[in-house]
């Protein structure tokens, strides 16, 4: 596994600024209905925009549809009930089942993508410092209002 560079030299920073200011978007192989999409937001902002690969997008866009169907699922059971009655008897409901499978995938997910609490990306408070670094960088962009030319080169 490649360790991350360091975010101190002033070409590192701006091209954290660039890709910061740019909007992220699901693969065009892996489209998102407009009802999936905030569950795209939410974990597109896990990470740092300019942290984020064309792999790791797809993998966003596989996770984000799948919190969308634990939601209906979950809306599902809340109007049947997570019982049914069948000849045999009450069993529980399919969804129930589909739900628990549901969330074993997006845990694996998480981890695959390393959005969650024990990701390894380097040393937690390496880390944690590039993390801050990025996400400072990001907030102050000078780029994202338009009113500076951008570098030569970056669109």
């Amino acid at each position: 596994m490649s360790r991350k560079s360091a975010i101190t030299s002033t070409t590192k920073a701006v091209e954290v600024m660039i890709k910061a200011s740019q909007a992220i978007t699901p693969p065009k192989h892996i489209p998102l209905s407009k009802a999936k999409m905030p569950f795209w937001d939410s974990v597109i902002a896990e990470m740092a925009r300019s942290e984020w690969s064309p792999h790791q997008l797809e993998m966003a866009a596989l996770l984000a549809q799948n919190l969308y169907k634990v939601v209906q699922l979950e809306k599902l059971l809340e109007k049947e009930g997570s019982v049914v009655m069948t000849a045999r008897g009450p069993i529980s409901h399919p969804a129930v089942a589909q739900i628990n499978s549901l969330h074993g995938v997006i845990l694996r997910q998480r981890s695959s993508l390393q959005i969650q609490g024990r990701a390894q990306r380097g040393e937690a408070r390496d880390a944690g410092k590039r993390r801050s670094l990025t996400l400072g960088i990001e907030a102050a962009n000078p780029l994202a209002d338009d009113l500076l030319a951008r570098p030569a080169g970056y669109n």
